[in-house]
């Protein structure tokens, strides 16, 4: 990695990790305890002279979450969420995670260690089994890995170290644009995701616009939210409609624009209206709303369908992306983000020119929300030590956990990190001016038209122009009133 720019340059990233619950021991061997874990790696010799390498390590609570040197007896096992990480030109074909018993007792045959061997598809999750001196089989180790690619094509010019001076404090960001699904209020019958929802939150004061980007079959990134479309299909001899759920990736961009969209449940809103714009359609390039939307800052979430086999390959798909908003930036202000902690990790790693937030799914901060979700993600603390220790500017977290505990607002401020929020709880005037009272730094809902509480919606965010000229977003508010909305950014 570049000492000076701070990104990967001409060698790997590698991070290995060890979830919560990472080891399970065997019935014989369930009482074992107190003992340090080290990691050596395996790896393909470089002709370089001496590279060997050499793993940092973070343990992601309130006291470790920066990553130091490994140290040479290893590390003291604790049931918390590992990480070790190196930068290497060499190549690492996987791990020996030694197990170092402060008494010997303990177990049988001293020494224990599990072998991990990457494959080809980066991240991934491996069950290595833990074994003696004599192959005895002890118990059995969780690990996850990741590898981080340079990014392939020329970094652009320009650098942004500090995410305190990039965003200003209170910042008013339109959800989707104008706001989830389809807004059958407005005479436009605007729908999410589109140029004619970005530019209505534009036009009605947001300071910044989130929307959704993932890749098609052909590599196009594109606006939309959900991971699959649900396609109309009629029955032979019947004019009743069926509908047919096809996941996004599976399709081009061609096949995505020719498609006749419908609701995923009949008693929803047509998702697609026959007199729709062009403006109004889903599917947007996201070159074309980089070149076209008017002058504010973005917030570009990268949805990655994390649950689907045989995807695309993440350095892959987070480099296509990249290079998209690399190449059609236009001096506009970005944040990018993304529930999928891997993806922020790699594009955090790939370049520094645009900050990188941390999304997490928690609505209830003492209810685990699924068994399978990611440890990560899993709390505001545990997003704050994750985020801490990946060097992100900050995280966006929902919005009940805040108004719940005020103090969660200072305990992400004092960390250094930005915060923004989202969710249902954002339906007012009052919730989204306490909320930047309190000092969140940005606060995403719908209908920002309707529910922003500033009387004269000026951005604080003065955004380049595409002719270079500097342009402030003014617009006039014309009620407030309480709405629902999707808690799902």
């Amino acid at each position: 990695m570049s000492s000076q720019q701070g990104y990967l340059t001409d060698e790997k990233c590698f991070i290995v990790s060890l979830p919560l619950n990472a080891i399970q021991w065997s019935p014989d061997y369930k009482g074992i305890s107190n003992f340090q874990i080290r990691v050596i790696p395996i790896e393909s010799r470089s002709n370089d002279g001496d590279n060997s390498i050499h793993f940092q390590v973070s343990v992601l609570n309130e006291k470790k979450s920066i990553f130091v040197s490994q140290p040479e007896n290893g590390v003291e096992y604790s049931n918390d969420y590992f990480m070790f990480k190196t930068i290497s030109k060499n190549e690492l074909k996987g791990v020996k995670i030694e197990f170092l018993f402060s008494d010997s007792s303990q177990v049988h045959h001293p020494p224990v260690s599990s072998f991990t061997f990457f494959e080809a598809k980066s991240p991934g999750i491996l069950h290595s089994p833990i074994i003696d001196a004599e192959l005895k089989a002890l118990g059995q180790i969780k690990v996850h890995y990741l590898i981080v690619k340079p990014y392939p094509f020329n970094q652009p010019d320009g650098l942004c170290t500090n995410m305190h001076n990039y965003l200003k404090k209170g910042l008013h960001v339109g959800h989707r644009g104008a706001g989830v699904t389809r807004r059958v209020d407005l005479s436009d019958n605007i729908l999410e995701n589109t140029i004619l929802s970005l530019n209505h939150a534009v036009k009605h004061g947001a300071d910044m616009v989130e929307f959704d980007v993932h890749l098609s079959k052909d590599d196009i990134p594109i606006l939309y939210h959900d991971f699959s479309v649900y396609v109309e299909l009629t029955k032979k001899g019947s004019t009743d409609n069926e509908t047919l759920e096809l996941p996004v990736k599976d399709l081009t961009y061609r096949q995505l624009k020719i498609l006749k969209l419908g609701p995923k449940r009949k008693s929803e809103t047509p998702f697609q209206f026959a007199d729709d714009s062009e403006d109004n359609q889903p599917f947007c390039k996201l070159e074309h709303a980089l070149n076209t939307v008017s002058p504010c800052a973005f917030n570009v979430e990268i949805k990655y369908p994390t649950g689907y086999e045989f995807y695309k390959d993440l350095n892959h798909f987070v480099d296509t992306i990249l290079k998209t908003i690399f190449d059609h930036h236009n001096n506009r202000d970005i944040i990018i983000s993304s529930f999928d902690p891997d993806v922020c990790a790699m594009v955090a790693l790939k370049q520094k020119k645009f900050p990188v937030l941390f999304l997490t799914y928690t609505e209830d901060r003492n209810v685990k929300m699924t068994s399978d979700i990611d440890d990560r993600m899993d709390s505001i603390e545990m997003a704050c030590y994750y985020s801490s220790a990946m060097s992100f500017s900050g995280i966006n977290c929902y919005a009940q956990n805040l108004i719940s505990d005020k103090s969660l607002v200072r305990y992400v401020l004092n960390k250094d990190l930005i915060l923004f929020c989202y969710g249902d709880p954002i339906n007012c005037t009052s919730v989204v001016e306490d909320l930047i009272k309190e000092g969140v730094h940005g606060v995403i809902y719908d209908k920002i038209d309707i529910i922003s509480p500033k009387k004269l919606l000026t951005s604080v965010i003065n955004a380049a122009s595409q002719d270079g000229d500097t342009k402030e977003v003014v617009a006039r508010k014309t009620s407030a009133t309480i709405v629902s909305i999707s808690h799902s950014p």
